[in-house]
């Protein structure tokens, strides 16, 4: 074979190669998809399963917050977390139910001057308003956000090291929806 005809023999199979490994990334992207769509549609369907037991369990609504929060506990490995109540007055909120805080006290109210309807942090995050109003809630620094402007209720929740699972968002964006 000639120098000229192994060029372009080499570059056709190059060619190949690289559309291989294009739809060997594309499939394993799919492929990741679909496990995390699997993955947040499997905590929504016990999340639901579990409101029902919940509301069997609870003979009084104010036990259902509690009874909710332990739920998430369990079903996101975070450190703490709260239940929000607008109040009347512009950007206070008072805490109804909270978890996770030891022998530390949770807050009572606390003022978020314009609650963001979802909001999280991360490493990358600038800690600005409102993430100085919402990390200092559970005082920790890596939180997850979801207020429902229509029913003023929020829901926060938070954990002392970056990686919150993405269970927590699913949660969260199922709250808010």
């Amino acid at each position: 074979m000639r120098r000229d005809e192994l060029e372009r023999e080499l570059n056709y199979y190059r060619r190949e190669y690289n559309d291989l490994g294009a739809r060997v990334l594309r499939l394993q992207e799919e492929q990741s998809k679909a496990f995390r769509e699997a993955r947040r549609s499997r905590t929504v369907a016990k999340l639901i399963r579990e409101a029902y037991r919940l509301v069997d369990r609870a003979s009084v609504t104010d036990e259902i917050g509690t009874l909710m929060l332990e739920i998430i506990v369990d079903n996101t490995m975070c450190d703490r977390t709260a239940i929000l109540r607008q109040l009347p007055n512009d950007g206070h909120f008072a805490v109804t139910h909270a978890l996770g805080f030891g022998q530390e006290p949770a807050p009572v109210t606390v003022t978020v001057p314009s609650a963001p309807v979802f909001f999280f942090t991360t490493s990358q995050t600038r800690l600005e308003p409102p993430a100085y109003q919402l990390t200092g809630i559970l005082r920790l620094p890596y939180i997850l956000w979801a207020f429902d402007p229509s029913s003023g209720y929020a829901m926060i929740v938070g954990n002392r090291s970056e990686p919150v699972s993405t269970a927590s968002l699913s949660i969260l964006s199922a709250t808010v929806s």
